[in-house]
């Protein structure tokens, strides 16, 4: 199975992708995340996304469609007076437009996909 850098280089229209495999980047300290951005790395859509493993709570401005599935863990996702518990299975949709609060209960692992892709 290829891994991000591998799919960018074969430039395939069929790829895929395992979360144990993935290099993932801490952005740590800066954010409190480990990612690993295999589609905004592949670049072959307009979509962005990858994995993503947090422990920690994390706000994000977000101002482009989003779809994540909950791998391991859960995720309480909160935006003003809503908030949706996604545990791991389970996927949600954030539509643009506002800050997001992503709270996992212990360490959660989840693939997202957004639209654009930034």
């Amino acid at each position: 199975m290829p891994d991000c850098h591998q799919a960018a280089e074969a430039a395939a229209t069929l790829m895929a992708f395992d979360p144990a495999t993935e290099d993932y980047d801490d952005l740590r300290p800066a954010l409190p995340v480990e990612a690993a951005l295999c589609l905004s790395a592949a670049a072959t859509t307009a979509l962005g996304g990858g994995f993503v493993r947090l422990a920690e709570p994390m706000s994000f401005l977000v101002d482009y469609d989003e779809a994540l599935c909950v791998l391991s863990g859960q995720l309480t996702l909160r935006r003003g007076r809503e908030a949706i518990v996604v545990p791991a299975g389970r996927a949600a949709l954030i539509q643009a437009g506002g800050e997001v609060l992503y709270e996992p209960d212990g360490q959660v692992t989840f693939f997202f996909v957004r639209h654009p892709r930034q």
